[in-house]
């Protein structure tokens, strides 16, 4: 992915820094409710409270895209404050980065309702399941889609910053459809 954003220069290079280092704080507390998830959904499974196991799953995603959609808020609004304390003194960093982060923000409650979905499916002992749905987007996808968006359309930068929340819409929505396919009845931990 930089080496796609570095053909629009050096300061789209350093927006693209901020913008994922800020990212960066966003992802650690849904990977936290991934975890999370995983940990109480196997320990249901393993006492055989299976409707409990689901709607762990469920309520998580709730629980993480509700404060992830905060975290959404406080960065459009503020991340130009964000990415000016990141960058001081660097104004065209500082705007391409707030620009970046705005509509990366878009995406973060889909990201946490995706981590969410994949700790529930980790822990009813589907991983293989999950880990091809991340790296068929994060790898497969969003590499060749943020090329073409931002090489083959108008929108320059801007197609590659709206690859991000794209795909974390499109993962969120496959994890959820992973995680309704889990025959919960059946989910076992293997040792």
């Amino acid at each position: 992915l930089t080496f796609i954003i570095a053909g629009f220069g050096s300061v789209a290079i350093a927006a693209y820094g901020v913008g994922t280092q800020i990212f960066t704080m966003i992802i650690i507390p849904a990977m936290g409710f991934m975890m999370a998830t995983s940990t109480i959904v196997g320990q249901n499974i393993g006492a055989g409270k299976f409707d409990r196991a689901e709607k762990t799953g469920k309520r998580s995603a709730q629980i993480s895209a509700m404060g992830l959609v905060v975290a959404s808020f406080l960065i459009y609004f503020f991340g130009e404050n964000l990415a000016g304390f990141l960058v001081p003194n660097e104004p065209e960093t500082t705007m391409m980065a707030a620009e970046f982060l705005k509509i990366l923000s878009f995406g973060f409650a889909f990201l946490g309702i995706q981590q969410s979905f994949a700790g529930a499916v980790n822990g009813a002992g589907k991983t293989k399941w999950s880990m091809m749905v991340t790296v068929f987007f994060l790898w497969i996808f969003q590499i060749p889609f943020a090329y073409i968006l931002s090489h083959y359309t108008s929108l320059g930068e801007k197609g590659f910053w709206l690859s991000f929340p794209i795909v974390n819409i499109l993962g969120a929505v496959t994890m959820y459809f992973v995680f309704k396919k889990v025959k919960w009845s059946e989910a076992q931990i293997h040792h």
